[in-house]
């Protein structure tokens, strides 16, 4: 009992460490709890999603608190500025930033926005924080979006590699 505790508590940890750093990928740790048998596979990718969303909801009311800062918005706006008016390829991707930050803005669609990013990866959940955390979108409704989605994503690993490995 103690050491099933142990792993979701664990799960929940590297969730938050893996949510805070994206070096730290949370799907080897949902392939690892498989592996080495864990009975627990569920709550440990709950775990593990719960610890995600709440490291990326603290980085975007992080970032919405120094969105305020005069001095970094009048940067940031500049900065934005001088990269989209370019034809590259980043002022490309700028561009399609700003188009998904005004539809995340919306609250019909800012919640499946953040909910499709976190399941599958597209657009990627680290840059959408940051996107985000300029608009409108209530930091509770992107928590529950995110640990839907990454729910489901590790969910979906940890069924993945149980068909895989008969271990």
């Amino acid at each position: 009992m103690a050491n099933e505790l142990w792993q979701v508590l664990g799960a929940f940890g590297y969730g938050l460490l893996s949510g805070a750093v994206p070096v730290f990928a949370a799907e080897p740790f949902v392939i690892a709890a498989r592996v080495l048998g864990s009975p627990l596979l569920a709550a440990v990718c709950v775990a593990l999603a719960l610890g995600n969303a709440a490291a990326k909801t603290g980085l975007l009311i992080g970032l919405r608190h120094g969105y305020r800062l005069p001095w970094l918005r009048r940067r940031s706006s500049a900065l934005a500025t001088r990269v989209t008016s370019g034809a590259g390829v980043v002022a490309r991707v700028a561009r399609w930033g700003a188009r998904l930050s005004e539809l995340a803005a919306r609250p019909r669609w800012g919640g499946p926005v953040v909910a499709l990013s976190a399941a599958c990866g597209i657009p990627p959940l680290y840059p959408l924080t940051a996107v985000v955390a300029g608009t409108r979108l209530p930091a509770a409704l992107f928590a529950v979006a995110a640990a839907a989605g990454l729910t489901v994503r590790f969910g979906i690993v940890g069924l993945g590699i149980s068909l895989l490995w008969r271990g």
